[in-house]
């Protein structure tokens, strides 16, 4: 019998385990036995496969893509997670063999579940994230910061992206490859200047995101539904912190939530996939403590956009504990529930106020009357700054070509983005 013919499902045959290591598919992990050979009745499409390292117990993770039928070989013999490559007539023994090999199948409770936290995610987000299908890779948390800003984290990832680069030698005989660099996780950050801006609305921020680098709502919410499955199934902090951004901007975006039903829906599904695998001690995890100052306001926000949402609200309330006993989201805003301690009014000294004032008015005047190229420097926009044509162009037209350009380098139309939105707010 042909396992993998069944209904058209694969199967995944995993060598080289050993008792007692953690072996885990898409969402779920177990540890195992030994006579575990793999996984059987599994879905055609992309799964998640992790395992813990044979040497030193850390997690290692392998995207994987099936076909309908396919037999796919998994090997994880040393601590180089990978695909190799079979011959074809190795590989239907191979086939003729599964019924002996130990294979366990696929919870069917699980499919539902993978299906709403993985069934956005594409080959365009793995690739966008440095990763590859049948390549292994590890999170490296090690050099982990929590303030870890967005100007460092672009950086570390072309870091990242040039040593993946030199190590990514071709091998014509094998796809068994070691364990590449982490992801590399797509900027959300605002301007500088919108982020003192309380309950800014994230909405413009998210339809430049879709223009200059996801392509659609769909892909932006694949690649924090990628960050929380990295953070849950491989453990990567970095994973944690870019999904928290994800969350806290897709909950911002005011004016998309209560206007557009369909991306509305959109967000409202990837928070309750997410939220539905996380334990009911989630927000007071140490692991996550920063997760309260992220999510709790992010729930808020989404609640005040979206107040029909009251099944999810019931959700959230009684799962996790927030926003107390209120019957309703509108309770619950009424009583001042969805208020933050950063939402209370700041006192300051008006002479102190006024010499501020004055600094940053006499600032920006000086920076106006300079040179596009120095006042993009000044602002902190160097690539922005470069592109400029001198004697040609201003600001605003350097940054409107840029964003025009097709082949214009992402970094560059990043920067030209930001510009453009922190002159808005001005």
């Amino acid at each position: 019998m042909d396992l993998a013919a069944k209904g058209a499902q694969c199967v995944v045959v995993v060598q080289g385990t050993a008792p007692g290591q953690e072996f885990g598919l898409d969402a779920y992990a177990w540890e195992l036995g030994p006579k575990f050979g793999g996984v059987s009745e599994v879905e055609a499409g992309l799964h998640l496969l992790v395992f813990t390292g044979r040497s030193d117990g850390v997690r290692r993770g392998l995207f994987v893509w099936l076909e309908p039928g396919e037999v796919k070989v998994v090997s994880c013999a040393t601590d180089d997670v990978g695909v190799p490559w079979v011959p074809e007539g190795a590989m239907d023994s191979l086939r003729r063999s599964l019924p002996s090999l130990g294979l366990g199948p696929y919870p069917p409770e699980h499919r539902e579940v993978w299906r709403r936290i993985g069934g956005r995610i594409t080959r365009a987000t793995l690739e966008r994230c440095g990763l590859e299908v049948d390549r292994g890779f590890l999170c490296d948390d090690a050099d982990f910061d929590d303030d870890l800003d967005e100007v460092t984290m672009a950086k570390e990832a072309r870091k990242l992206a040039k040593v993946e680069e030199e190590l990514d030698e071709p091998n014509s005989s094998s796809r068994h490859h070691v364990g590449g660099p982490p992801p590399r996780w797509t900027s959300l950050d605002r301007p500088r200047k919108a982020t003192t801006l309380d309950h800014l609305d994230g909405s413009d921020l998210v339809r430049g995101l879709v223009r200059t680098s996801f392509g659609s709502f769909v892909e932006v919410v694949a690649e924090v539904d990628a960050a929380f499955l990295l953070f849950a199934a491989v453990g990567s902090l970095t994973a944690l912190k870019q999904w928290q951004r994800g969350i806290a901007l897709l909950c911002s975006c005011d004016a998309l939530l209560s206007s557009d039903e369909a991306f509305a829906a959109l967000v409202a599904a990837a928070l309750r996939a997410h939220l539905e695998l996380a334990p009911p001690d989630f927000f007071s995890d140490p692991l996550v403590a920063t997760a309260d100052d992220v999510l709790r306001p992010a729930l808020a926000h989404f609640f005040e956009s979206r107040p029909t949402d009251a099944a999810f609200f019931a959700y959230v309330q009684h799962k996790f504990g927030l926003f107390d006993d209120a019957r309703s989201i509108d309770e619950a805003k009424e009583r001042g529930l969805f208020d933050s301690a950063d939402d209370a009014p700041v006192v300051v000294d008006d002479d102190v106020a006024t010499e501020k004032k004055r600094e940053e008015l006499n600032y920006f005047v000086d920076v106006r009357e300079s040179d596009p190229q120095t006042k993009l420097r000044v602002l902190g926009f160097p690539r922005l700054s470069d592109a400029v044509l001198p004697g040609k162009e201003d600001a605003f037209m350097t940054a409107a070509r840029v964003l025009d350009t097709p082949q214009a380098d992402p970094a560059l139309k990043d920067e030209a983005r930001r510009f453009l939105i922190l002159q808005s707010e001005e």
